[in-house]
């Protein structure tokens, strides 16, 4: 029977991983990491986000609506099913 410091049957793969992953110390950063981490988060602050918005809303006589809304062109399209919502993600992004 394999035993390490702490006295842990190391024997069995399990109590060996479980060992690993308590016995891991946070790494510590080169400093180019470092400066690359805070280039990208800077980058990220100030680019706009592509994802598209999708609002759910109701017409004067309660019927359903979707409206897309694109952040990088600043455009709105309305389509009056989820269904059409999807095709025109569909051809949008695959066509």
């Amino acid at each position: 029977m394999s035993t390490n410091t702490n006295g842990l049957n190391t024997d069995s793969g399990f109590a060996q991983e479980w060992f690993e992953l308590v016995d891991e110390r946070p790494k510590r950063w080169s400093f180019r990491q470092a400066v690359h981490r805070i280039w990208h988060g800077i980058v990220e602050l100030f680019t706009p986000s592509s994802e598209l918005k999708i609002f759910t809303d109701r017409d004067q006589h309660g019927k359903t609506y979707y409206r897309v809304y694109e952040v990088l062109t600043h455009d709105f399209h309305r389509f009056d099913s989820e269904d059409e919502v999807r095709i025109w993600l569909e051809q949008r992004y695959y066509h």
